[in-house]
């Protein structure tokens, strides 16, 4: 379908929706009401705000709807996908994420109708801030989903993305101080989260400041979190310590992490992992021990001596 017939399709429905009193279309009219009280009224409390951050079948009728609406009016858009974040983020806190309702309803709707935007490079860049108050996951989901140069969805060109990229490590790096504050935005159902922030996986070709080097600030931290017994933590450590190194066939340790991020920390922070895997998930356990083993034998070539056979001493 071309973009003009899906451009007739949906101003169609809107009609349907607006005319017609047929019984399965009064969510329809529901909807269309909301939208044009929001735009009277824009706000996070919002009726249209906050159905779409708790219905997903409303979001799934919102979608066919707004294209009508919301035609040619970009700064309404980025306006409504703003206060979305922005109310995930108030009721869900570390927990928000990609996956929160009516995140990804509302940025696909977006994509394509602000894409290169004026102001699209500093209002992500605000949505990044904004979210490194809460949760390190949904920093990664904005980066994820709508920064990277080559995502399907991305909205910039690569000289843009690298000065978010520069923003996302410079903000969270701002907000991360110590254990604490880092414990409190890692996501309670993720374990994973520091890994994505660190090395930005996927199957994108252009990654940028995705390397140990440029995060190796964050190891301090994460040895303060594990000293305070902190099982999420742990679990974020043991991925960023082998989701580079590890395969499906051997469990590996990513010796860069442990030598730029902890240095001559290493040996405890294993330790604390060590001391806390009975609270690990059970199916995990046999892979954190054996990523433990891993980095004590590196641990232990590492630290011993260079040896000098057959040297001869003539003093």
């Amino acid at each position: 379908m071309s973009q003009y017939a899906s451009v007739g399709s949906e101003e169609r429905y809107w009609n349907r929706a607006v005319n017609e009193a047929i019984d399965d279309e009064v969510r329809d009219q529901e909807v269309i009401r909301d939208m044009q009280a929001w735009t009277s009224a824009p706000g996070t409390s919002t009726d249209l705000v906050r159905k779409l951050t708790s219905l997903p079948h409303y979001s799934d009728i919102w979608e066919n709807l707004a294209g009508a609406h919301f035609t040619n009016r970009p700064d309404d858009i980025l306006l409504l996908c703003a206060q979305v974040i922005t109310r995930i983020l108030d009721r869900e806190k570390a927990s928000a994420c990609v996956d929160s309702q009516g995140f990804a309803h509302t940025w696909l709707f977006a994509y394509g109708r602000i894409r290169y935007h004026p102001n699209i490079r500093e209002w992500l860049q605000d949505r990044i801030s904004e979210a490194a108050d809460w949760s390190i996951e949904m920093v990664n989901a904005l980066w994820d989903y709508c920064c990277i140069p080559k995502s399907k969805y991305s909205v910039f060109r690569m000289e843009d993305a690298e000065l978010v990229r520069r923003h996302v490590v410079d903000t969270i790096r701002a907000r991360v101080v110590d254990g604490s504050a880092l414990i409190v935005r890692l996501s309670p159902n993720a374990s994973a989260t520091l890994y994505q922030l660190v090395f930005d996986p996927g199957d994108h070709d252009d990654r940028i400041l995705a390397d140990a080097r440029s995060w190796s600030w964050l190891g301090p931290h994460v040895l303060a979190a594990l000293k305070s017994r902190n099982v999420l933590a742990a679990r974020n450590c043991g991925k960023l310590l082998d989701g580079r190194a590890s395969t499906p066939e051997q469990v590996s340790v990513d010796t860069e992490v442990l030598d730029q991020f902890f240095g001559d920390d290493a040996s405890e922070v294993i330790d604390l992992i060590e001391s806390m895997i009975d609270e690990f998930p059970e199916t995990h356990q046999s892979h954190v021990r054996n990523l433990i083993g891993a980095a004590r034998r590196y641990l232990t070539g590492r630290t011993i001596p260079e040896t000098h056979a057959g040297e001869i001493n003539d003093d």
